[in-house]
This record gives structure tokens, sequence and C-alpha cells, in this order.
């Protein structure tokens, strides 16, 4: 039910959802207990349960998305270059043609998130790939035709227990507020928006906010992230040309919006109690909002109404402050990251099914 882009030209009209799928690696654990592989992949864009295993017993043991990349095989895993090949120039290319664009990795704790979209110093993931690439891609259009020009801002923030904290300027957090602007829609009153010139900027800004950002350890992951992280990076493209010997000018203003989720949770197995547990079932909330909307959305993009269908973007923190950047003519990519083990089979289906509404 959603629109295929991967390897393809952006359509010029609607909503547009692209869904992925990302198997991690076995965990160390995972490699210890010889926990055994309960998924495998058809053609790139299918997970299938090993139904004996699974004990399927009828039940749904395949779901189909727009691209499956598997990380954890033996023979050619994906790699961060691939998903940023797939993903993240798909991204790239719709905000220089003047688009919105979001992209959402969404899993259990500890499936793969976090290195989907930040890596490591040594293995970069999607977040410092597009941002590298952002900055060359705008200088080598200015150097070869000095009449564009591009300025970029970016914002960082996280949302945790449905309050808005700024991970670049804490000054304000406590009181921060989302509101809405009647023309440029939701936005975070006292947010510090940062004009950024090179990658080093951006990486600077990212390594101080995650030291801000909300983590602890569950018995599923020892750095559990608590709260939504969400990356903004504002791009106006000015382009100056002479008109009856006066000058024209003229802006487009793009978003890229990168967000890593808080882990989907089941209590069973974090075993939380007092703040963990209260912070898990906001968690929870807000990524069923944010399935909810985003399932609208692409139901919108292929069966246009007269009457429009509601969206329910007011449900929550998350949903409400992303409202342009999901819907419109904006580009929207979801990653959901999975474990290929036995012992995360239940959190593994939880997260199929949530990709696949």
């Amino acid at each position: 039910s959603f629109c295929t882009l991967l390897g393809g030209a952006m359509p010029r009209d609607g909503n547009a959802v692209t869904v992925v799928v990302r198997i991690r690696p076995r965990s160390v654990n995972e490699e210890q207990m010889d926990d055994e592989r309960v998924v495998k992949v058809e053609r790139g864009v299918t997970v299938c349960l090993n139904k004996e295993l699974a004990r399927c017993d009828g039940r749904q043991d395949r779901w189909s998305y727009d691209k499956v990349w598997d990380s954890s095989g033996v023979e050619n895993p994906a790699t961060q270059e691939d998903v940023y090949g797939g993903v993240g120039e798909a991204v790239l290319n719709a905000s220089f043609e003047g688009y919105n664009a979001s992209i959402f990795a969404y899993g259990q704790t500890g499936s793969g998130k976090t290195y989907t979209m930040m890596g490591t110093d040594t293995n970069k993931g999607l977040i410092p790939r597009i941002c590298q690439s952002l900055f060359t891609r705008s200088a080598d259009h200015s150097a070869r035709d000095p009449t564009h020009e591009y300025t970029i801002t970016m914002t960082y923030l996280e949302i945790y227990m449905e309050k808005v904290n700024d991970l670049i300027d804490p000054s304000y957090n406590g009181k921060l507020k989302v509101r809405e602007h009647p023309t440029n829609g939701p936005y975070v009153e006292n947010l510090a928006v940062m004009q950024v010139m090179c990658y080093e900027d951006v990486e600077a800004c990212i390594e101080g906010g995650n030291k801000l950002r909300h983590v602890a350890a569950t018995c599923m992951n020892n750095a559990s992230s608590r709260s939504h992280a969400v990356f903004t990076l504002e791009v106006t493209h000015t382009v100056r040309t002479m008109v009856q010997d006066e000058e024209a000018v003229q802006s487009t203003v793009s978003k890229i919006v990168l967000v890593d989720l808080a882990g989907s949770e089941r209590q069973k197995s974090t075993h939380a109690t007092g703040d963990r547990l209260a912070e898990g079932s906001q968690i929870n909330k807000s990524l069923t909002t944010l399935g909810i909307v985003i399932n609208a959305l692409a139901d919108l993009s292929e069966k246009p109404t007269k009457h429009a269908k509601h969206v329910p973007y007011r449900d929550s923190t998350l949903t409400w402050l992303l409202k342009d950047t999901l819907g419109g003519n904006s580009r929207t990519f979801m990653i959901s990251t999975i474990s290929p083990s036995l012992s995360q089979l239940e959190e593994t289906v939880s997260t199929l099914r949530y990709a696949d509404r």
C-alpha cells in the first residue's frame, strides 16, 4: 500500500511514504546463546519467518515492503552505504527539488535504529552522511553557477515524556512549547536555530546534543533511548538573476527531518518499573499515533477523496510538531529495524506488523 520511490523518480504530487526494513546482525548475547535465525529475505523486498521455528500455525509469516536490507548475513551483508544509497540520496534529491523530506527509524529497543541513523566514528550512519553530501552538493552547485546560493540552518531536539527539550541550547528546557504559525505551521517557541557553514559545525552540535539526550539501561538495552530525537536541516536555495537591469531574487525553502525514534517496548521484555515504565508507556503511545498518521497519509495518497480524511496530528507532540513535514507535498521514509534471532521473535513480528499498516 505504499508508493515505491527507491531507484526511481520522486512523484510530483500527493504524499509519498516509503517503508524499508533493515535486519541487524546478531548481538554478542545472541551469538553466545547460539540464538537461531528466524527470518530470511526474498527478492530484497520480503521478510519471511521460519515457519517451524516461529510456530506460525497459519498466522501471517511474510511481509513485503519497498526494500529489505539484511545486515545479518555472512555473505554480502547490507552496509551503511547501502542504506544511504537507497534512502539518504532520495532524501537529498527531494530537498534539492524543493520538497520537504523526513526519515523515521522505528523498531524495538536495541534493534539498530541509532546505529542506522547516527552510526559510529568509523562507520557513519544516515544523518552524518546526508549532512556531508548536502554541503558537498550545495557547494558544487554554487561553484558551477554563482547565481545559486545555499543557506543551511539546523535544530536538534528531543521529545521526552511528550515534552520538548532543546539539545543545542538547554536554557529554556522545561518551558518550550509547540505553537502554530498561521502560515508556517507548528514550531517550537524559543528553540535554538543555528546556521551551519560546514559538516564540522553540524557534527559538533550533534555530539553535544547526544550527551543531553535521555538514555537509561533496560533489560533489553544498556543504553536505551528514552526520547525521540528530531534533527532538522532547513535549506534555503536562493537564485539571483538580472531582469531588465534589476536583480531578481527567488528563494525556495525545504526541510530535511531525521528522526531517531525511541524503541518500542513490551514491559514483559524490559521488566520496566517506575520511571522506565512511565517512559515506555509514553513512547508506545506516540509510536502508535505516528503509525496511524502515516497510514492515513498513505491512504490519502492512494485514494484521494473530496472530503479530507482526518489525520490525528495533534494526538502526540511528535506528529503535531512534524505535521508539515509528514503531510502536504512531502516525502516520508520509514526504516524499520529488526533482529534476526528467535529470542526476539515477538518484538520482530510487532515491528513488521507496524511497518505493514
